[in-house]
């Protein structure tokens, strides 16, 4: 319930100051933050972080926002995300549900609270997936 509050108040705060040119998804796991998405400069980039972290509960944003048109063009992420857990349970190396994941312009992010062993098979799989350009890796070790 933190992390849907959290993901609530940062997308409602970031969509009431920027509205044109900006395309943020906002991804809390364990109150850790995860902002995906375009926006139109450096300075909107480092405020959208400034605004996400002072929400209480966060305790770390991780802001992968990519400078650009802010224009969200049509893409496949859904449909990657999926291949990825599918890849996920077939490959049976760890428990699918300890990793989420979110897709984002052929970018795969991989969160959860998992093993050293866990998070690099995670990111082994997902890297083997269709259309993946790159596997970002924001996980918490529990060893």
């Amino acid at each position: 319930l933190d992390d849907e509050g959290i993901e609530f108040k940062a997308a409602a705060r970031i969509g009431e100051k920027y509205t044109d040119n900006t395309h943020v998804n906002v991804t809390s796991y364990n109150r850790i933050v995860l902002l995906t998405g375009e926006v139109a400069n450096v300075d909107a980039k480092s405020d959208i972080a400034r605004i996400t972290a002072a929400i209480p509960g966060v305790r770390q944003v991780v802001n992968e926002l990519v400078v650009g048109s802010g224009r969200k063009l049509p893409s496949r992420d859904s449909y990657m995300t999926t291949r990825v857990k599918t890849r996920f349970i077939d490959g049976r190396r760890f428990q699918p549900n300890h990793v989420k994941v979110v897709s984002e312009a052929g970018i795969v992010y991989l969160m959860g609270i998992v093993k050293k062993s866990e998070a690099a098979a995670a990111a082994d799989i997902a890297s083997g997936a269709k259309d993946v350009k790159k596997v970002v890796q924001v996980f918490e070790y529990r060893d």
